[in-house]
């Protein structure tokens, strides 16, 4: 089983070749990770290494299919969001971030404890600023996930997650950005993970996702795979796309 918290921008997203003097946030907007978290450590600004972190647990969640690679890529991103850390405490970005580490390392180790830790980080960012929306996403994700992968009895008991925590926290998400396709796509794809009878709901949320014309790679990834999962949907194959909206979710890759 896995122990879930995931970030606001945990899907698969191609690499896009960009000039090499280009900054961290303009190659990660644009889909080229490695080059992002590289050029974000020479950087070396909070914002600049919090985008490493980004990149790298993007990397390990939606990218490899190594184990051992994911569970590297994890300890450099916990490392990028600690270095931004060390030079700015109180970053919301690198808190994020440091976060979302946290909680794929819970799910690669199976690990409850982890999993709190990740969670009240969360709520703790939530609280602090309510108007942003990662810590949001972070939490409809973390709640959704953990239903998925333990059942709504077990995930309640063992970590205190709800699918109605996973509804408010994604319906807060997309109402604080509603040009962002991602919390659209993964409150639609998780819902019918855990419930093939939400299918319906569902659908209307990835075809609110599929009208929003994506602002960067990451959003633009999302919503492909969520317009998958709508056109299985619109068939009539439900089967088929909770396998698909399945395959979205993090660490899905690893063999």
């Amino acid at each position: 089983m896995r122990f879930a918290a995931v970030a606001a921008a945990a899907l698969l997203i191609g690499a896009t070749p960009l000039a090499t003097h280009a900054d961290a946030v303009t190659l990660f907007r644009a889909g080229n990770y490695a080059a992002a978290a590289e050029i974000g450590r020479v950087e070396h600004t909070p914002r600049s290494l919090a985008i490493a972190a980004r990149a790298e647990l993007t990397r390990a969640a939606f990218m490899t299919t190594d184990r051992a690679e994911a569970k590297a890529l994890v300890l450099q991103g916990e490392n990028d969001a600690d270095a931004a850390l060390r030079i700015d405490p109180a970053s919301y970005d690198a808190l994020f971030q440091r976060g979302s580490g946290i909680g794929y390392r819970a799910t690669l180790t199976n690990s409850p404890k982890l999993a709190g830790q990740a969670h009240a980080l969360f709520e703790q960012l939530a609280k602090s600023d309510p108007q942003r929306v990662e810590a949001w996403l972070g939490l409809g994700a973390w709640n959704g996930e953990a239903v998925d992968q333990l059942g709504r009895m077990m995930a309640s008991i063992a970590l205190g997650a709800k699918v109605s925590a996973m509804d408010k926290a994604f319906e807060t998400a997309e109402r604080l950005d509603p040009r962002n396709p991602i919390p659209f796509t993964y409150h639609g794809c998780l819902l019918l993970r855990i419930d093939a009878d939400s299918a319906t709901r569902a659908r209307a949320l990835l075809e609110q996702a599929a009208r929003i014309r994506p602002r960067e790679a990451v959003e633009a990834t999302a919503q492909r795979g969520g317009n998958e999962v709508l056109a299985l949907l619109a068939r009539g194959d439900v089967k088929a796309a909770r396998l698909v909206a399945k395959k979205l979710g993090s660490f899905s890759r690893l063999i």
